[in-house]
C-alpha cells in the first residue's frame, strides 16, 4: 500500500502559503525560508492562515506538482494500491476530492478525515503487509514509521538535517527515486 499526502507532496502548498501571507501582511516570504514545519508564524498570521486554509477555495486552487502526480500514477499502474490521505480539515474534504479529480490523481481510495487520516489509511500495514507513506511533514516520521511501514519524504527546506538517523525514513530529491525503490522502471 502506498499512501500519499496532498499538501507539499502533490500540491505546492508552501508557495501558496507564502503568496497568501505576503499579500495579506505585506511580508516577503519565500518557501526557502520556511525551515520548520508547521511553519513558524506570529500568532496573528498563524490564526489568519488557519482560517484561510480551511476554506474550499484554498483547497480548490493549489498548484499541482505534475511530477508527483505522474509518479503516483506509475505506482498505481505497476499494481500498488494507492490511497490519498491528508490532515486537511475534514470540512474541505469535498473540495480536496474535487481537486484530486480535476488533476487526475490516480488512486484507489481517499482518507480525508483530517488529522489522523494517514494513520487510519496505514492501520492494517505492518511486517506482513507493508506500507509506505509519501509525506513531507517530519512529524509523520515519528507518528507513522514502524515495522513494515516506511515514510518517504520529498526533500523540502524544513526537512531536518540528519534525517538519516530516523528509522524507516527515506528522503528523496527526485520523484524517480520512489519509483526505483518500488522496482518501477
Amino acid at each position: 500500500l502506498v499512501v500519499c499526502d496532498v499538501d507539499n507532496t502533490l500540491a505546492f502548498q508552501a508557495e501558496a502559503v507564502c503568496t497568501a501571507l505576503n499579500a495579506r501582511f505585506g511580508t516577503a516570504r519565500t518557501p526557502g525560508i520556511l525551515t520548520a514545519y508547521p511553519f513558524p508564524l506570529p500568532p496573528d498570521e498563524a490564526a489568519w492562515l488557519s482560517r484561510f486554509t480551511s476554506r474550499d477555495a484554498w483547497a480548490a486552487n493549489l498548484a499541482p506538482d505534475h511530477e508527483a502526480i505522474a509518479a503516483l500514477a506509475a505506482i498505481r499502474a505497476a499494481g500498488h494500491p494507492v490511497t490519498v490521505a491528508t490532515s486537511r480539515p475534514a470540512l474541505i474534504a469535498d473540495a480536496t476530492r474535487e481537486w484530486l479529480d480535476a488533476w487526475h490523481v490516480s488512486r484507489d481510495r481517499d482518507v480525508l478525515e483530517g488529522p489522523g487520516s494517514k494513520r487510519t489509511a496505514l492501520a492494517a500495514c505492518g511486517p506482513d503487509s507493508p506500507g509506505v507513506l509519501l509525506d513531507d511533514d517530519p512529524r509523520q516520521w515519528l507518528l507513522t514509521a514502524r515495522a513494515g511501514v516506511e515514510v518517504w519524504s520529498p526533500k523540502r527546506p524544513w526537512t531536518p538535517a540528519g534525517w538519516e538517523s530516523y528509522p524507516g525514513v527515506r528522503v528523496f530529491t527526485d520523484w524517480s527515486q520512489p519509483l526505483e525503490w518500488l522496482g518501477i522502471g
